[in-house]
């Protein structure tokens, strides 16, 4: 599943969570709790310094999710793009889009933007 808040060994090396070769699971278990500390800092720092358009992005998720519809990054920012405001103009500000208890993720699909490079994005919708 990949709902929740947390980041496990899985999401970070997929499957059972192999470690790097010569690094102990104790050395291990600290870096990924480390980068993980430092990932919630990063989003942070992009969601204060784009807040405003932030804002208006999450408004327009909650939006686009009305009566259980599933939402994407992509379906976001093309919203955005039809008020005129660049998706660009979001940058990583967009990795804090669906943060909160009342998201859930429903899955995953390729990114139908060219930039992204069909890359597999997260499914989203409001929880029940």
């Amino acid at each position: 599943s990949c709902v929740g808040d947390g980041l496990t060994l899985c999401h970070v090396f997929g499957g059972d969570g192999m470690k790097p070769a010569g690094m102990s699971l104790r050395e291990y278990h600290i870096a990924v709790q480390r980068a993980a500390a430092e990932k919630r800092e990063g989003m942070a720092r992009a969601a204060e310094a784009r807040a405003v358009v932030l804002a208006r992005a999450k408004e327009l998720a909650h939006s686009l999710a009305k009566n259980g519809r599933q939402v994407t990054a992509d379906d976001v920012q093309f919203a955005l793009s039809r008020e005129g405001i660049s998706p660009a103009i979001l940058g990583p500000a967009a990795g804090s889009l669906f943060k909160g208890k009342e998201w859930e993720c429903t899955g995953f699909v390729a990114s139908s933007r060219v930039s992204n490079h069909a890359c597999m994005i997260r499914v989203w919708r409001l929880r029940k």
